[in-house]
């Protein structure tokens, strides 16, 4: 009877073992199948999500509607092919490639190289200030230029900033530089000795700048930063404005910036928040824009391949194109208009081209 008893707890303590196992085997499975299954799920649902918060802004308005017929009036093929920057003045347009050209455009058919400015480096970026000219040059820095006589050019100064100056704004006595190092600010009330101000650091590698209102906008290669200078000694980074592809080049009229961002096309920002900048539209069909320069409520924009476009702005979450010129093998490097006439260069082979837009 003892071991009947002893068998059954014995059988007992089996069947619970049993159960146990069982239970665990249960628990194991379960646990399993979850490890397996969320990271799956985990994949489901954030693979799509963030390829949606990639590409979706890359849903562009490309509304073609073609109103203007561009015709090219002539051409001027100046030393080099290497142009960075276009900047009218009166009758006379200055190339900023290796060095300065200046051209007479008093007659659109028939412009005529003045004068070549030339001393090393390379120009990337130029301001005018009365008679004074202020370069971001490549490798020598910060330049500055009495061109009141474009016969007889006259060199201020020279401040070796950067081995690779990128760009430059002007803003009463003070000149903003900027370099893959950071920003550099520089008293220029005396333009044959500029004095610094401050520097500051970034690892962002800045390059096209402008100035508004005590606020600096500088485009780096993922967004552009905002830094109060409000106090030129202290630099202040206050907000950043896109999130991806490079904006090259960019123009602010009022609360809005228009870039040109190589990878996503043509971006409008609502910027009257300064905190919270917000992307109205863009306009993408395309290209890589390089240049923009915006009149009222068209954009002239050098697409590179893809020409230049001309875009109707007037409704800024959806943007029209209008007008294009594009030759075959072009390459459109940067764009300026006066009045019906746009000023582009072309870097693979006819240099300055004017265009009578309509």
């Amino acid at each position: 009877m003892f071991a009947a008893a002893l068998s059954s707890q014995e059988h007992q303590v089996t069947t619970y073992k049993c159960r146990c196992f069982s239970s665990n085997m249960q628990k194991f499975k379960f646990s399993l199948k979850w490890k397996i299954v969320i990271p799956i799920l985990l994949i489901i649902i954030i693979v799509p999500v963030t390829l949606i918060i990639i590409f979706q802004p890359l849903r562009t308005s490309n509304t073609i509607n073609h109103t203007l017929n561009p015709v090219k009036l002539s051409s001027i093929q100046p030393q080099e092919l290497l142009c960075e920057d276009l900047l009218v003045v009166d009758d006379m347009l200055l190339i900023g490639e290796l060095g300065l050209t200046f051209i007479n455009i008093s007659d659109p058919l028939h412009p005529t190289v003045i004068n070549r400015f030339y001393d090393g480096g390379g120009v990337h970026t130029m301001r005018l200030s009365g008679n004074l000219l202020f370069i971001a040059d490549m490798s020598h820095g910060m330049e500055i230029l009495n061109i009141s006589d474009v016969n007889n050019i006259v060199k201020l100064t020279n401040i070796p900033v950067s081995e690779d100056t990128a760009g430059i704004d002007i803003t009463e006595d003070l000149a903003y530089i900027t370099a893959p190092e950071g920003l550099f600010i520089y008293n220029i009330s005396n333009p044959s000795h500029p004095q610094s101000v401050s520097t500051y650091a970034s690892s962002k590698s800045y390059s096209y700048i402008e100035v508004h209102d005590n606020l600096a906008f500088i485009s780096n290669p993922s967004n552009v930063e905002v830094l109060d200078v409000s106090d030129p000694t202290n630099p202040v980074k206050i907000s950043t404005i896109g999130s991806w592809g490079f904006i090259r080049n960019f123009q602010i009229v009022g609360d809005f910036l228009f870039g040109a961002n190589m990878q996503r096309g043509v971006e409008i920002y609502d910027i009257s928040n300064i905190n919270k900048p917000k992307l109205l539209g863009r306009f993408h069909d395309g290209g890589s824009p390089a240049y923009i320069h915006v009149i009222e409520d068209i954009a002239f924009v050098a697409d590179y391949e893809d020409g230049l476009e001309i875009i109707d702005i007037s409704d800024k979450t959806k943007m029209v194109e209008i007008g294009e010129f594009h030759e075959e093998g072009e390459y459109i490097r940067a764009v300026q208009v006066v009045e019906n006439l746009a000023y582009i260069f072309d870097t693979s082979g006819d240099g300055l081209e004017i265009i009578q837009l309509w």
